[in-house]
């Protein structure tokens, strides 16, 4: 299954770097591992997206409330698939 999620950019660039591998979501879509989350990073002040997207796949799920995470919620640990938009970092070195 294919989840598509906003993500706000504090969460979403770390991700793209490869420094984040995992998401912290309500657990409301019935997620499992090998389901692929579809990020667009999203601007809420703007109220838009900004263009740049990653796919990745769930390699594991930690359900609340175990560990420290609420009831009706997930850490879900992830491997980033395929990124597309620019990266803006890449962008003002030019």
């Amino acid at each position: 299954m294919i989840h598509e999620l906003k993500c706000w950019p504090e969460s979403f660039s770390p991700i793209w770097r490869g420094e984040k591998r995992a998401e912290f979501r309500i657990d409301d879509r019935g997620f499992r591992t090998e389901d692929e989350l579809v990020l667009l990073e999203w601007k809420p002040r703007e109220c838009a997206l900004t263009g740049r997207k990653l796919r990745a796949r769930i390699t594991h799920i930690l359900r609340g409330p175990n560990f420290g995470v609420p009831e009706g919620y997930s850490m879900l640990s992830i491997e980033v698939v395929s990124r597309e938009g620019e990266d803006p970092a890449k962008v003002s070195s030019r």
